[in-house]
């Protein structure tokens, strides 16, 4: 991808541990424009409608509103915006869930 074209991206990075919110959102802040954070979906999807993002970056077992819930609200309003799902689990029930409701693409923790 185009450095330049990532210099200029708003990221919404949505991880309810904070160790690896804290990690992540450090390594996106040296390559975006902006890094937005929340700590469970409910706080994403008000983040999302307010701070528009070009990505969306989440993880799906939170507490308030789990990942899927929040791709299926985002999607709603936003059916082009790219949407991936960061997390441990990687069965493919579960996978095969995500794809339902519209990610782009799914990658596995550790990162």
């Amino acid at each position: 991808m185009n450095k330049d074209l990532l210099k200029k991206m708003k990221v919404l990075f949505v991880e309810d541990d904070d160790t690896q919110r804290n990690e992540l959102n450090m390594f996106l802040k040296r390559r975006v424009e902006k890094v937005y954070t929340a700590k469970n979906g409910e706080e994403g999807f008000e983040k999302y409608k307010t701070m528009k993002p070009d990505i969306v970056l989440t993880d799906l077992r939170m507490p308030k509103m789990d990942g899927l819930e929040l791709v299926k609200l985002i999607r709603e309003k936003n059916r082009l915006i790219p949407i991936i799902i960061i997390t441990a689990m990687n069965d493919k029930e579960t996978i095969l869930k995500s794809v339902e409701v519209g990610i782009t693409n799914y990658v596995i923790k550790p990162i």
